[in-house]
């Protein structure tokens, strides 16, 4: 049950600014170790791909356990950090986490700025690309 409801917030992260707490990352972080430990138990034919799927979750949980996060460029985080989140994910993330046990801050406004400049760019090429959306959902 524990994991079961560690995962109902994983969901909910982009959604709920609730949910991006440093608190709840490390309750998220204590359910997917848990899961982790199962799927080293598990045979593959239970565990297949479980764990693997679970990359954004485990990066975006990463990221609201991550200290320091101010220290922390736009490069750090969309290369090693969280490489399989899209910047639009981890711009939601970081604007909406709060440090509710140390007060720490969250992104710095110059990581901020450079994700917003990269979402108002990527909006305009696809504006300009949307014909070829048309092309491949035939």
């Amino acid at each position: 049950m524990y994991l079961r409801f560690s995962f109902f917030f994983c969901g909910s992260l982009l959604l709920r600014r609730e949910c991006c707490s440093f608190s709840n990352g490390e309750y998220l972080k204590a359910g997917l170790l848990e899961f982790e430990h199962w799927c080293q138990k598990a045979t593959d034919e239970l565990t297949g791909s479980s764990w693997d799927e679970l990359q954004h979750i485990r990066q975006a949980v990463g990221f609201l356990v991550l200290h320091q996060k101010t220290q922390k460029s736009l490069d750090e985080i969309t290369n090693e950090l969280c490489p399989i989140l899209s910047t639009p994910q981890i711009y939601r993330i970081g604007t909406m986490f709060w440090d509710d046990k140390y007060g720490a801050q969250g992104l710095s406004s110059e990581a901020i700025g450079k994700m917003r400049v990269l979402m108002a760019e990527d909006s305009i090429n696809m504006l300009n690309n949307s014909f070829l959306l048309d092309v491949d959902s035939r």
